[in-house]
C-alpha cells in the first residue's frame, strides 16, 4: 500500500459563533484538500504546543497516515485559546465542542464525518458531547473516563470526600490552567491575555466541596443520568491500575447502541504506552474502529467480543510493576452467560434461622462478627486512587492492614476462581455515632501469607439509601447496607484463600468522619457475592494468537530532557505520632527544540493525621510551574491547604505569578464550608 504523505499545521484558529477563537493543531494527509478525509478530534485544556506535545507527536501522525485529519484543540481559556475556563466540563465547554465539530465537518478537507477521542478530560467530554448529539459526530473512543462525576472521579468516593485527590486536582488546575499563551503564536497581546486569565482564576475545590451530595451540579456532565442520550458507537478503554475502570463496565451494561470495551493492566496512560506492561498496538486498534464508523468500511469490528480483558494473575504484592502478569480473555456479550454471581463463604458460621434477630442479636455475642474502630492512620498500604502504574502508586502487601481491620478469611480454595465484574457486599451493622463510613477490601491471601488487594469499596453510611439525600445514623440502631466494590479482573489460584477486611477509616484515600466511632458488625444477613467467570473455549484463541498487533508509534518530537521526571512517595512519623504521606510529582524540565520553549513543573503534596484524632487530618500542597525562552521567563507558584473541625472544612489557596523574577500577580482565597454528614 502506498504510504500517505502527511503534513502538520502547528497552530491555527477555530472561530466560534460568539467570536471566541480556539487554538488548534492538526495532522492530515497532504492530499486532503483535493480528497477530503474524516476527522478525529481531541479537545482538552492541557496546551497543545507543550503540555501534550510529546505524546501527540507519537500518536497523531499514525492516525493521519491512515487517512484522517487529526485535530488537537485547546479548551476555551487554556493554551492559546481565547476566553476563560471556570470549571470542568461546563455547559460552555460542551457547546464549544459541538461548535468545533460543526466547523470541522464544514471544512473542504473533511468528508463531514467526525470522531472524538481523548484520555481523562478528553474521554469525559467526548462522551458528554456525544450525549448532546452533534450531527457530524459519528463515533467516540474515550480512554480512562467517568460516566458519573460524583461517584467515580477525583471529588467523592462512596459519598466520602476524596482526601487524596480533591484538593490535589484543584491545586494542579490552579497552577496549570493560568499558564500564559505562547508569545510566538499570539503576539504582543500575550501578556494582557495572561493577566486577564490570572484575574479570572479561582480554586475549584471551593465549589466542589460545596456540593457534597449527588445534586444537579454533579449530574451535569454525568452521562449515567441518561445513557440513552448517547446513540453513536462507543469504544470504552481503561487500565485496571487506574481509577476509572468501573465506568467501562457500566457503559457496557447501559448503552443501547454499539459499544465495545477494553480493560488492560495499565495505569492512567494510553494503551500504546501501557504501563505496567503489556502495552498493545492501540493505534492500529483505533484505526480499525475509525475505519468502520468514519469511513464505513465493513471490517467486522462491531461483531467481535464486546469486552476484551486482561485477567490479572496472582503475583506477589508490590507497590509498582514493570509488567503485570496475566492473560487476555474475551466475552462476546455483556453480561456474558459465563458469569454468575455466587455467594461466597467468607463470613463463617452465620446463623441460618432468618427469625433470629432483635434483642437476641444484640445481647448474644455469638451473633456478632465483631467490632470495627480502626486508627485514623489506617490505609497506608492502599496505594493511589489513580496513577500511572509507577513505583509507590499501587497497593502493596495488605497483610498488616488486614491485621488492623476486622478480617474474615476463607478456607483454602479447592478450585481456581476467575473474578470479573463488581463484587458485592451486604452488612448488618450499627454505629455509636450519627456519621461514619465503612471501607471493605477483598484480598487474595497467598500460601506464604502475603495479601494482594483484589478490590475495595467505601460507603458513607449516611448515604446508605442513595447519594442525593443523606440520612444521619441513629446511634445504636441496626441498619442494613449493601454496595458494590470496584470492578475486579483477577484470577485466584487453588490453594489460596479469600479475605474480606472491614475498617471505618482509610487515610489518605478518603477524609475521616468527624469523630472516632465504633461499628458493630452482625453475623446475620452479612454476605459477599462474587462475579465468577467460567473459562471459555474462545479464550484459547488468545493463548495461540495475541489479539493485538505490536506497538506502533511515530517519531518523538525533537526535545531535550534537562531534568528527568521523578515521582517518589514516602511515609514518615513525627514524635507526636502524626503520620505523614509525602507525594512528589516532579515532571522534570524539557526543552522543545523546534520552538525553544523550556517547561518544568513540580508538585509536593503532604497528607498528615494523628492516629486517634480525625479532626487532625490535613493536606498541604505546593506547585511550581515554569516556562521560558531566551530572556523571557514566567513562573507560577501555588499553595493549597485543607483541614477541618467537626462542623466545617477549611480551604486556603494562594497563587503568585512572576515574569522575569518580578511578582506581577498575587491572590489568596480562604473559605469555610459546612460539612453535610461527611
Amino acid at each position: 500500500m502506498k504510504k500517505i504523505e502527511i503534513e502538520e499545521v502547528e497552530h491555527f484558529w477555530i472561530p466560534l459563533p460568539d467570536k471566541t477563537r480556539l487554538s488548534a493543531r492538526m495532522w492530515r494527509p497532504v492530499a486532503a484538500e483535493a480528497e477530503p478525509v474524516p476527522a478525529i478530534l481531541e479537545y482538552i485544556p492541557y496546551r497543545k504546543n507543550t503540555g501534550t506535545a510529546t505524546r501527540d507527536a507519537l500518536r497523531q501522525p499514525i492516525l493521519a497516515e491512515a487517512g484522517y485529519a487529526v485535530l488537537r484543540v485547546d479548551v476555551r481559556g487554556t493554551g492559546e485559546s481565547d476566553g476563560f475556563i471556570t470549571d470542568e466540563y461546563t455547559a460552555q465547554e460542551l457547546q464549544d465542542g459541538c461548535d468545533v465539530i460543526a466547523w470541522i465537518a464544514e471544512q473542504p478537507w473533511c468528508t463531514g464525518n467526525v470522531g472524538m477521542t481523548g484520555k481523562s478530560w478528553g474521554g469525559f467530554n467526548c462522551l458528554q458531547i456525544a450525549a448532546l448529539r452533534p450531527p457530524a459526530l459519528k463515533a467516540v473512543m474515550p480512554v480512562a473516563f467517568t460516566d458519573n462525576r460524583y461517584t467515580d472521579d477525583v471529588h467523592y468516593l462512596g459519598g466520602c470526600v476524596s482526601a487524596s485527590e480533591m484538593l490535589s486536582w484543584s491545586s494542579i488546575m490552579l497552577a496549570d490552567l493560568p499558564f500564559p499563551p505562547d508569545p510566538r503564536l499570539v503576539g504582543d497581546g500575550w501578556r494582557d491575555k495572561w493577566l486577564a486569565r490570572l484575574e479570572q482564576q479561582t480554586p475549584w475545590v471551593e465549589r466542589w466541596l460545596s456540593h457534597q451530595t449527588f445534586d444537579d451540579f454533579w449530574k451535569h456532565g454525568s452521562i449515567s443520568v441518561d445513557y440513552d442520550a448517547i446513540e453513536v458507537p462507543v469504544y470504552a478503554i481503561c487500565g485496571m491500575s487506574d481509577g476509572y475502570p468501573n465506568s467501562v463496565i457500566r457503559l457496557l451494561e447501559n448503552l443501547k447502541g454499539p459499544c465495545k470495551a477494553l480493560l488492560g493492566p495499565w495505569g492512567h496512560v494510553y494503551p500504546s504506552q501501557g504501563y505496567p506492561a503489556p502495552a498493545i498496538g492501540f493505534l492500529q486498534e483505533a484505526i480499525r474502529w475509525w475505519d468502520r464508523w468514519l469511513k464505513n468500511e465493513p471490517n467486522g469490528i462491531e461483531n467481535e467480543p464486546v469486552l476484551t480483558t486482561w485477567m490479572l494473575d496472582s503475583v506477589p504484592p508490590q507497590s509498582g510493576y514493570d509488567e503485570r502478569l496475566g492473560r487476555w480473555i474475551a466475552d462476546q456479550t455483556w453480561p456474558p452467560p459465563a458469569i454468575d454471581m455466587v455467594d461466597y463463604a467468607v463470613f463463617k458460621d452465620a446463623p441460618n434461622d432468618p427469625n433470629q434477630g432483635g434483642d437476641e442479636l444484640e445481647s448474644n455475642e455469638k451473633f456478632w462478627l465483631g467490632t470495627v474502630s480502626t486508627m485514623q492512620t489506617f490505609g497506608a498500604d492502599g496505594g493511589q486512587w489513580w496513577g500511572y502504574g509507577g513505583e509507590g502508586q499501587l497497593p502493596g502487601n495488605q497483610q498488616t492492614a488486614d491485621g488492623e481491620a476486622l478480617s474474615f478469611t476463607s478456607d483454602r480454595l479447592e478450585h481456581p476462581l476467575d473474578i470479573l465484574g463488581f463484587p458485592e457486599v451486604r452488612l448488618k451493622l450499627k454505629s455509636d455515632s450519627e456519621t461514619g463510613f465503612v471501607a471493605v477490601r477483598l484480598c487474595d491471601v497467598r500460601p506464604d501469607g502475603e495479601s494482594v488487594l483484589i478490590s475495595y469499596g467505601v460507603l458513607n453510611l449516611t448515604h446508605r439509601n442513595g447519594h442525593e439525600r443523606p440520612e444521619p445514623l441513629i446511634p445504636g440502631e441496626q441498619v442494613d447496607v449493601s454496595f458494590k466494590l470496584n470492578v475486579a479482573t483477577y484470577s485466584v489460584p487453588a490453594g489460596h484463600r479469600l479475605r474480606l477486611s472491614i475498617s471505618n477509616s482509610y487515610w489518605p484515600l478518603v477524609w475521616p468522619s468527624p469523630q472516632n466511632s465504633m461499628l458493630k458488625i452482625y453475623r446475620y444477613d452479612c454476605n459477599l457475592s462474587l462475579p465468577l467467570r467460567t473459562p471459555q473455549h474462545s479464550d484459547l484463541d488468545f493463548v495461540i494468537d495475541d489479539p493485538f498487533e505490536p506497538v506502533k508509534l511515530a517519531d518523538p518530537i525533537p526535545h531535550e530532557i534537562l531534568r528527568e521526571a521523578s515521582h517518589p512517595r514516602e511515609w514518615s512519623t513525627d514524635l507526636r505520632g502524626r503520620k505523614f504521606y509525602t507525594r512528589t510529582d516532579d515532571e522534570g524540565r524539557i526543552k522543545y527544540l523546534d520552538h525553544g520553549l523550556e517547561v518544568e513543573a513540580k508538585g509536593v503534596e503532604i497528607y498528615s493525621i494523628l492516629p486517634d484524632d480525625p479532626l487532625s487530618a490535613r493536606v498541604e500542597i505546593t506547585h511550581v510551574e515554569k516556562v521560558e525562552r531566551g530572556d523571557w521567563r514566567v513562573q507560577i507558584n501555588t499553595n493549597s491547604r485543607m483541614y477541618c473541625d467537626a462542623d466545617n472544612f477549611y480551604v486556603e489557596n494562594q497563587l503568585q505569578a512572576y515574569e522575569n523574577e518580578q511578582l506581577v500577580f498575587e491572590r489568596s482565597w480562604e473559605k469555610s464550608i459546612k460539612r453535610n454528614l461527611v
